[in-house]
């Protein structure tokens, strides 16, 4: 029986690349990745990948709890068990001044890239 594993983090190689050794190494897990809000969108996302291999790509809302008890519930009954969770902590650059950054934006960071990994770490 293998093991289930959720992989979670950034949209981003990074998060693609453990996707993949995730896919090599057990065959069957879960993949939700958090998209950059703040980066314009791009052709060929690290999303596009999500869901091949026996992978199962799951949404989540980091900003939310309840998306992360959500997320946790979802990962479970897709594998059936949930063993390893893989969090994939690696926040996109900014790319322009503290400054320049409008409200909306400032709490989009803080939303996806801080509360919502103490949100998913609880569960």
């Amino acid at each position: 029986m293998t093991r289930g594993i959720l992989v979670a983090g950034i949209e981003s190689p990074l998060q693609a690349a453990v996707e993949a050794e995730a896919g090599k190494r057990e065959g069957m897990y879960a993949a939700a990745a958090v998209p950059n809000r703040l980066a314009p969108p791009a052709r060929g996302s690290a999303a596009d990948s999500t869901g091949t291999g026996g992978g199962v790509s799951l949404e989540w809302n980091p900003g939310s709890p309840l998306s992360a008890r959500a997320l946790v519930l979802a990962a479970e009954n897709r594998l059936e068990r949930l063993d390893l969770a893989i969090l994939v902590c690696a926040p996109p650059s900014l790319r322009r001044p503290p400054e320049l950054l409008a409200p909306a934006e400032i709490e989009a960071v803080v939303n996806d890239y801080i509360k919502g990994w103490f949100f998913l770490v609880r569960e």
